[in-house]
């Protein structure tokens, strides 16, 4: 995607939805939901099936931390700074945002789904449950330390993020701006068909 000097017309197209016929460009944020969609069918949907739940769960928390990136200004963004954003932005507690980082963190650097907390070494242990709706709860405590984590409400949480985040920058001529800054720090992505 080739950005403009106009930074409401660069928020607009970064989160467009995806079409394949833009492929060439599309930001990252429209080619990961666009790969999305093959993992768990359309967007609206709420329910269905899942051909590969470990790469949508992966590739939701990524683009949950992609929108940090969008709504911090920075393409370089803490774990602290994606807790603030899932708290400010889509009302998680705090405690649910750490499950939700501590998921991620199993899934990108865990051999298993769990993870240990870095600060304290206290273990986070996940299900993954493909089943239920987007109306489930997002998290399920079966014991202090083991979570299950339902697929389809992780998708509603990261659907309501990108229209959350989305007005969040635009209302914030601040944010807006540093937003325009990111956008060009990260750079583009290319993907020849």
């Amino acid at each position: 995607m080739q950005f403009t000097n106009d930074p409401k017309r660069d928020l607009n197209r970064t989160f467009r939805k995806p079409s394949p016929e833009t492929h060439e460009r599309t930001s990252l944020l429209g080619l990961l939901r666009s790969d999305l969609k093959h993992y768990y069918g359309a967007e609206s949907d709420s329910v269905g099936s899942v051909t590969t739940p470990l790469l949508a769960a992966l590739g939701i928390c990524a683009g949950l931390e992609l929108l940090a990136k969008y709504w911090s200004g920075s393409p370089d963004v803490s774990a602290s700074k994606v807790s603030e954003f899932l708290t400010t932005v889509t009302d998680l507690s705090t405690g649910d945002a750490e499950i939700v980082l501590q998921f991620r963190n199993s899934l990108a650097h865990g051999y298993a789904l769990g993870t240990r907390r870095r600060k304290d070494r206290r273990p986070f242990r996940y299900t993954l449950d493909t089943g239920g709706t987007s109306m489930s709860p997002l998290i399920s405590h079966t014991t202090p330390d083991n979570y299950t984590i339902n697929l389809w409400s992780l998708k509603h949480l990261f659907r309501l993020a990108i229209r959350r985040c989305k007005h969040a920058i635009a209302d914030d001529p601040q944010r807006l701006m540093e937003f325009q800054v990111c956008m060009l720090n990260l750079g583009e992505i290319r993907i020849k068909p």
